[in-house]
Parts: C-alpha cells; structure tokens; sequence
C-alpha cells in the first residue's frame, strides 16, 4: 500500500516496479486499487462541491474483490478523520491551481455559467472561489464529512460468483448482506 500512497523510498519503489513487470496479477490488483482511489477522489469532489449521490465504479477481479472492498471501506472512512495540515494545504492547492482548467474552452466556460445558473450562485462565485477554497479549514473539512460521507449508509452491489465471495464479503462486517437474483433486482 505505501507504493500506491507514494510513501515507499526510492528503493522500494524501484523493486515493487520491477516486480509488477514480471506479475500480471499484482499488476491487476494495483490497478484496481488505483481505478478505487481514483474514483473515490472523484467522488470526494463530487460529493463536497455539488452534493450529489455519487456512484463509484470499480471492477475487480474475484480474487481481488475483497480486498478492494475492504480498501474502498478504508478510505472511506479515512475521509472522516482529522486531515494533516499539509495534506489540507496541498488539496487546496491542487483546486486552486486547476481552477483555471474550468474555462479552457468555450464549453468548459459555458458549463461552469450553467453552475450559476442552475444552482442560484451569486456573479461572484468564480471570483471569490480561489479565495474560499484557501479560507477552508480543517474542522470544516471534518463537519462536511460527517454531513455528506456516511459509509454505514452505503449501498454496495457486488456481481460474481456467490458461493466465492459471499462468505468473505460477511466476514468483512460492513454491514447487512442481502443477495439478490438477477430477477430480483430487475423487479421481475
């Protein structure tokens, strides 16, 4: 995991690449730890600047199903603990250096003056949003959390093979297990 993090030393970082030239597998779960992370970020933006239900796709394989599960539950709830000053400051920093992107081109401008329109903003939104994504502080990161990011209320629908997954995905504890037939879930 300190690879995916970018926590590893140069060393580590150099043996874990070499290794997952020679294992395909490894290589395919670090992938779908990335394809995870990936969409929880995404999510997170999603989450705390529109409020929106996200929905996160992350296809795994059946091996690897679970211990995706279990990452994607851990960040999640990651997501509700304090957040390290410097880790605040770089987030904030990344929206604000790609603030600009928003108005690369004639559709990205006209979308961000549908936002206004849509969601009631006031004229000064884009001119005052550097400004307030730099005055955001730790605590209000932590209350939004709590407002917006509840992993006990998730609803997760894993596809596979029952008899393989169903008894690990129990032992995991996240929470009730309803299995569904596919008519079921079609309502049929």
């Amino acid at each position: 995991m300190s690879f995916l993090y970018g926590e590893s030393n140069d060393v580590e970082a150099r043996d874990f690449e070499g290794h997952l030239k020679l294992c395909r597998v490894c290589a395919e779960e670090l992938a779908s730890f990335g394809h995870i992370r990936e969409s929880i970020g995404n999510w997170k933006e999603d989450a705390l600047n529109n409020f929106v239900q996200p929905q996160v796709v992350a296809p795994v394989r059946q091996k690897s199903a679970l211990v995706a599960l279990r990452e994607f539950f851990n960040e999640l709830t990651a997501i509700g603990k304090p957040v390290p000053a410097d880790e605040l400051t770089k987030a904030k920093n990344y929206i604000a250096f790609g603030f600009p992107s928003n108005f690369e081109t004639i559709g990205d401008f006209s979308a961000q003056m549908e936002q206004l329109l849509v969601y009631g903003l006031p004229e000064s939104y884009y001119a005052d949003y550097v400004k307030n994504i730099q005055a955001v502080t730790a605590d209000a990161v932590l209350k939004m959390a709590a407002t917006y990011i509840q992993p006990q209320r998730f609803l997760v629908v894993v596809v596979g093979d029952r008899k393989v997954i169903e008894p690990g995905i129990r032992a995991l504890n996240l929470g009730m297990v309803r299995t569904m037939s596919v008519q079921e879930a079609l309502g049929e």
